[in-house]
């Protein structure tokens, strides 16, 4: 049988993501520093797959 999440784990997920979001955008109007698309992705990347060998669950 599938695993249904609470709807308040989504909620949670949600806020989080927004509240990286607006972060990221206050940096954003706060310096000049700025990633490149491949600077984001290789570091996401990487550190999903350290997840995958550790075995860790990517939620």
């Amino acid at each position: 049988m599938p695993h249904i999440r609470p709807v308040s784990d989504f909620i949670l997920f949600e806020s989080e993501i927004y509240f990286n979001l607006k972060e990221a955008e206050l940096e954003a109007k706060t310096t000049t520093k700025r990633f490149s698309h491949d600077e984001v992705f290789s570091d996401l990347r990487s550190r999903l797959a350290d997840k995958v060998d550790a075995g860790i669950s990517a939620d």
